[in-house]
């Protein structure tokens, strides 16, 4: 009786591996999506991405700190935020500034 109960949504290292490398591919994906396909600088944050969910992994497997998984669980929740605020305002504000593109091009050639 002097356990402490098993907590089965705690994350392991796998699932903070998992959960970071998903948070770490939004911005590139935020990105490709809202900057014209920029391919260049999505690969970059992807790979900026998938560089600290292997540092959250190594980390996770070698100090099999509890804490670890508590605080991407946290993140997760801050970033998924953020995230959806900014892709939001991303989506609200694409075109505001600036003709569609098919419609510049018809200009320019008259």
């Amino acid at each position: 009786m002097a356990d402490d109960p098993i907590d089965y949504n705690a994350f392991n290292a796998w699932d903070s591996f998992g959960a970071t490398l998903m948070l770490g591919i939004s911005p590139a994906i935020i990105n490709y999506v809202f900057n014209e396909h920029d391919i260049g600088s999505s690969i970059v944050l992807a790979a900026v991405g998938l560089i600290v969910s292997l540092i959250v992994l190594l980390l996770a497997l070698i100090t099999r700190w509890k804490i670890i998984g508590t605080l991407v669980n946290l993140m997760g929740w801050i970033l998924t935020i953020l995230y959806g605020i900014i892709g939001g305002y991303m989506w609200y504000t694409q075109g505001k500034d600036s003709p569609p593109k098919h419609q510049a091009s018809e200009e320019q050639k008259s």
